[in-house]
């Protein structure tokens, strides 16, 4: 190679080597300068300043630019700029929760109400919120977020409708209440409950409870050993009872236990005169299933063949005081009784009307006719429910107590010394006759009866809720129970 070739080789390469360190003149350093410029042979510039030529570029080189990110290139879209954490060139962005980093494992989602980074969280009811105070729970059943809750009475439900009362004593979920006597109990033997039956004596009531015991008011309280107070409302300790019949002096009933009658007041023996004719001394071993008292004796009818029998007074006739056969039951099937003083009175089975016993009060000029449906026996009165439901009465007549009223039907019918009462069929309320000297014709108004008794001069009765209602004569206490 010649010098001349020597010589432009030689250019050449402090060419090529010049434009090397010129080229590496562009990569910027950084350090002392502002965070805005670059650093640069101690030289601090602007991003944009023109370091060099570019030697390289075919038409002779256009200026280089370094950006703030120490890029030296010609294209000016990819100028360097800040990130959200004012980095130059930084990675960082900031998510949708507003936090800037750069790393993406941990960008903002949003909660169970849509909001971005927001703390509302499902509970284990489903129910979206950000209270932790309000988060779900069990129920009394256990169910989380159920709605049932236990009442006053530890009972577990969502039923508002049902939640546990007060009762009368004022005990939540209790089962005192209120009975017929205004008393508030949970006794369940209390007397007072209700009353499925009452029987009207002369100057006493007795009635049954729902459990069979009996309970006797009015006259004979205490025995005095006479007339009025033989005793006949003190009942025996113990008796359950199916049913029960008040006489005038005494009172008998049925057993619950066997059938056989067992009475208490006058009559416990038979001394042959008043009030002792052993109307109480009922058969031993006698199984019964009615029972009717009259004034000196009582009858009953034999659970064995349905026959009537009756003990006490007139058992035999005499044709003196006070036997007059009227415990005689004449030999007849008779299915129903009704004994008074002197006399007793019976229904057949079609209906005709048997009377037996003294012949001076004009009972025994009973109705001829078939198809009787009750009868009632008074002091020297009688009173029956025909066929039509029409009342007929007969006997003797002091103040009006056979005279019924006519063209109303009954459903029952009772007569007492100088009085006769019925139960209207197409309600149920009460119409007396007769004797008013204490208002024995002033019935409870629009009481709808079920069962009547009527005694010498009260009379007594049942509602269909089992309320006693009784009305007339109270000279005796007998028309209201004690307390």
């Amino acid at each position: 190679m010649n010098n001349h070739d020597d010589i432009l080789g030689a250019c050449a390469a402090t060419l090529a080597l010049l434009s090397l360190v010129f080229l590496a003149g562009c990569v910027p350093e950084r350090g002392r300068c502002p965070e805005d410029q670059l650093e640069r042979d101690s030289e601090c510039l602007m991003a944009g300043d023109i370091l060099a030529t570019d030697a390289g570029a075919p038409d002779g080189g256009d200026a280089c630019a370094v950006d703030m990110c120490g890029d030296c290139d010609h294209d000016r879209s990819n100028d360097c700029v800040r990130d959200c954490a004012g980095e130059w060139g930084g990675d960082a962005v900031e998510d949708m929760c507003g936090s800037c980093d750069a790393e993406r494992d941990n960008d903002c989602e949003t909660d169970c109400l849509g909001v971005w980074g927001g703390p509302a969280r499902l509970d284990a009811c489903a129910m979206c919120d950000a209270d932790p105070d309000n988060d779900c729970v069990e129920d009394c059943h256990g169910v989380l977020g159920g709605a049932a809750t236990l009442d006053a009475c530890d009972v577990c439900d969502d039923n508002i409708g049902n939640d546990c009362g007060q009762d009368c004593a004022g005990t939540w979920g209790g089962e005192a209440a209120i009975d017929m006597c205004g008393d508030c109990n949970g006794d369940p033997d209390d007397a007072c409950v209700a009353f499925p039956m009452v029987s009207a004596g002369n100057q006493h009531t007795c009635s049954l409870d729902r459990l069979g015991k009996a309970r006797c008011w009015g006259a004979g309280e205490t025995d005095e050993g006479g007339v009025p107070d033989t005793g006949q409302s003190i009942v025996p300790n113990g008796l359950v009872l199916s049913t029960l019949s008040a006489g005038c002096w005494h009172t008998c009933g049925l057993l619950e236990s066997s059938g056989e009658a067992v009475c208490w007041g006058a009559g416990q023996t038979d001394e042959d005169a008043a009030p002792n004719f052993g109307q109480s001394m009922a058969p031993a071993g006698v199984v019964f299933t009615r029972l009717s008292s009259g004034c000196w004796h009582t009858c009953g009818m034999r659970a064995l063949d349905g026959q009537w029998i009756c003990w006490g007074a007139g058992t035999t006739n005499l044709g003196s005081y006070p036997d007059y056969g009227q415990a005689s039951v004449p030999s007849q099937p008779i299915v129903d009784v009704s004994a008074s003083v002197l006399n007793t009175c019976g229904l057949r089975q079609e209906g005709i009307i048997v009377c037996w016993g003294a012949m001076d009060y004009g009972l025994m000029f009973e109705p001829v006719a078939e198809g009787f449906l009750a009868i009632s026996v008074g002091h020297e009165h009688a009173c029956a429910i025909d066929s039509d439901h029409h009342a007929l009465c007969w006997g003797r007549d002091y103040s009006g107590e056979t005279r019924a009223p006519a063209g109303v039907e009954f459903a029952a019918i009772g007569a007492g010394e100088l009085l006769s009462c019925g139960l209207r069929r197409d309600n149920g309320q009460a119409i007396c006759w007769g004797r008013n000297n204490s208002n024995q014709q002033a019935p409870p108004p629009r009481v709808s009866f079920t069962q009547l008794s009527v005694g010498a001069e009260h009379i007594c009765g049942l509602d269909a809720a089992r309320v006693l209602h009784c009305w007339g004569d109270d000279s005796e206490g007998q028309l209201a129970p004690p307390d």
